[in-house]
């Protein structure tokens, strides 16, 4: 008897093999190997847009054969791609990442900012990841219409010790805000990024990564029922859809962070003698 109770068990473990994969995605992450930060193909950019697209090309497969209405979130695998491939690119410089760290602000309070940059105890800057902006959507009518996004930044350099230069967003996409936010980062009439000379802040301090990261909502020459139906894509079509779906390239967030770091160096005071 108490061997079929065992079995039965055993079955039901093995029915799914989820955790066991929802281990290995954590295992993926955690030996990070050295990339090149510098590269005009943008190898990182694109390794990172594939696995967005590709994490979220399955969640609509699984949608349409677990017959599940809506999809999952998305937010914490973007957050720790980012802090992945940071450390592949950063990890040589003797950067460190700290993720989530805990920051007495000015009010007493303490804050989480996602991600905290580090070198030999020193800050060199902080990261604030985002597939959305939430509760910080722009609000049309007031004076200031990035107030909580301008305050952020201000709260998290302070409780950081650093400028608030270096302190600045990752967006997964400049979309789901308004279409004059948009607009700011991406032309959507030409497929393509607009230029960030010259933006005022904090929309200086936003970096949109991409336009279009999710397979279902590309264009698909079908009329379709897209929760009954997806199409078969290869990892080659995602690949090649991130040719031409960069906004800004994940190498020039790299080069910024380097480029706080050296400034960090030359200003630091010379010991005395």
């Amino acid at each position: 008897m108490q061997n079929r109770k065992t079995d039965a068990v055993t079955t039901a473990v093995t029915a799914s093999a989820l955790s066991s994969h929802y281990e290995a995605m954590f295992r993926s992450l955690s030996n990070p190997r050295s990339l090149p930060h510098e590269d005009n193909d943008r190898p990182i950019s694109k390794a990172l847009f594939f696995h967005l697209a590709k994490v979220k090309y399955v969640g609509w497969k699984h949608r349409v054969a677990f017959h599940r209405a809506r999809k999952h979130s998305i937010a914490d695998v973007f957050h720790d791609l980012v802090a992945f491939y940071l450390r592949c690119a950063l990890s040589e410089r003797g950067l460190e990442l700290v993720l989530e760290p805990s920051l007495l602000g000015k009010d007493g309070k303490r804050l989480h900012p996602d991600i905290l940059v580090r070198k030999s105890g020193e800050n060199i800057c902080v990261i604030e990841v985002k597939t959305t902006i939430g509760f910080a959507r722009p609000d049309a009518k007031a004076i200031d219409k990035y107030l909580a996004l301008r305050e952020r930044l201000e709260h998290v350099a302070y409780a950081a010790g650093l400028p608030v230069a270096n302190c600045f967003y990752i967006f997964e996409e400049p979309a789901n805000v308004s279409a004059e936010f948009r607009d700011v980062f991406w032309d959507k009439k030409l497929s393509r990024a607009m230029p960030r000379d010259g933006l005022p802040f904090p929309l200086s301090q936003i970096y949109p990564l991409f336009w279009g990261t999710d397979p279902y909502y590309w264009a698909w020459p079908t009329a379709k029922d897209k929760s009954q139906w997806c199409p078969e894509v290869s990892d080659e079509m995602l690949l090649s859809e991130a040719e031409h779906r960069i906004v800004t390239p994940f190498e020039d967030v790299m080069v910024r962070i380097v480029k706080m770091e050296q400034e960090l160096i030359r200003n630091r005071p010379l010991s005395s003698t």
